[in-house]
């Protein structure tokens, strides 16, 4: 990763488990995420720009459902590929 990337997380063990392991020294990461334990795990990097869709929570995965548009359709508007 450089500096000004963008990922994006789903929600799900294996996908915390690689925020929990970015690299220390970045200057700067953008993390999109619909899920709450990316969330938290992205606020132990200073330097990472958290987005989140705004939705209703899915209480079985902890993550995020959008009304009417599917999570990633919101994701690719705010990361533009």
């Amino acid at each position: 990763m450089e500096l000004g990337h963008t990922i994006l997380l789903d929600a799900g063990a294996m996908t915390v488990e690689v925020a929990y392991h970015l690299p220390r020294g970045m200057a700067y990461l953008r993390i999109v995420t619909p899920a709450l334990n990316i969330a938290v795990a992205a606020t132990h990097y200073p330097n990472v720009e958290l987005v989140m869709p705004g939705a209703v929570l899915r209480q079985l995965t902890r993550s995020l459902k959008e009304k009417g548009l599917r999570s990633y359709e919101t994701m690719s508007q705010v990361c533009p590929a």
